[in-house]
C-alpha cells in the first residue's frame, strides 16, 4: 500500500491476530481503535515507513503487544526499513505478560506523545542487536507517559538499556499517572485524560510532516476533558464495547 492508501475511523473488536498489520508501504491510519484483539494492537514488517495518528489499543489479559514492530523477517537490515511515525497512541490494559510495545527485528520507529498504561508485562522492550544498534533518529520515543506497567521499561540484560532510552534528557517522557478517565472499562471506556494531569499536561506538537494534525499536543490519542468533561470523544458512537 502506498502513501496514498488511508486507513480512518476503523475499529476492529476481537480479532484471533492483531487488530492490523501492515507488512510494507507507506499506508497512513488515524482514528484507529483496536479492542480485545487475541493478536494485539497494530503489527508491522517488510519496510512499513506510514504515519499513525490517533490509534487506540485496548488490550484484554492474553492478548498480544499493542506496538509489535519487526523490519523484514530473518532480514533485520533489510532495506528499505520499517520506520513509521506514530503520534498521539494510547495502549492500555494487561495484555499476555509481554510488552506493551515490542520493537525487535530492526525496525526503526518514532513514538510521540504517547501513553502507555496498565501492561502485565513491561511497557516498552527493544530487542535484538540490530534494533539495538539503531541511531536515535531512526529509533526513539518522545514526550510520551508510561504508568503502572510491570515494569515501565523493560530490565532484560541484552544490548540496550530501555530506561535509559527513554528518559534521555531533552526527550520529555515521564512515568507518570497519566490521568485517564476510565481506560479499563471495556462497555464504556473513557480514554480522555483530565486536566492537570500529566497526559494533558505535556506533549508537543506531533512531528513536522503533512499527515499530522499538528493541534494534536498532548499525550494519547484523545482531547483531554474540558473541565465540565462535556466534549465528546472521537470514538463515542460508531465504536462497541466488549
Amino acid at each position: 500500500m502506498g502513501s496514498g492508501t488511508a486507513l480512518d475511523s476503523v475499529q476492529v473488536h476481537r480479532g484471533l491476530g492483531a487488530g492490523v498489520f501492515v507488512s510494507g508501504g507507506r499506508a497512513a491510519l488515524r482514528g484507529v481503535v483496536l479492542t480485545g484483539n487475541a493478536g494485539g494492537g497494530l503489527a508491522w514488517d517488510d519496510g512499513w515507513q506510514g504515519r499513525v495518528q490517533s490509534l487506540i489499543v485496548q488490550r484484554g489479559p492474553g492478548d498480544g503487544p499493542g506496538l509489535r514492530g519487526s523490519n523484514a523477517p530473518g532480514l533485520p537490515d533489510a532495506g528499505p526499513r520499517s520506520l513509521p511515525l506514530l503520534s498521539n497512541v494510547t495502549i492500555v490494559g494487561p495484555g499476555d505478560g509481554g510488552a506493551a510495545v515490542l520493537l525487535a527485528n530492526g525496525t526503526g520507529a518514532v513514538l510521540a506523545n504517547a501513553v502507555v498504561t496498565g501492561s502485565a508485562g513491561s511497557g516498552l522492550d527493544v530487542d535484538d542487536p540490530a534494533t539495538c544498534a539503531l541511531p536515535s533518529g531512526v529509533l526513539f520515543i518522545e514526550h510520551s507517559v508510561f504508568w503502572a506497567n510491570a515494569p515501565d521499561f523493560d530490565a532484560d540484560a541484552d544490548c540496550v538499556d530501555e530506561a535509559r532510552l527513554a528518559q534521555t534528557a531533552g526527550l520529555g517522557n515521564v512515568s507518570a499517572d497519566p490521568g485517564l478517565i476510565a481506560p479499563d472499562l471495556t462497555l464504556t471506556p473513557d480514554f480522555r485524560p483530565l486536566q492537570g494531569m500529566a497526559a494533558a499536561a505535556m506533549g508537543a506538537p506531533p512531528v513536522a510532516d503533512p499527515f499530522f494534525n499538528a493541534g494534536e499536543s498532548w499525550a494519547g490519542a484523545v482531547t483531554p476533558a474540558n473541565p465540565a468533561r462535556g466534549n465528546i470523544p472521537w470514538y463515542a458512537g460508531w465504536t462497541v464495547g466488549w
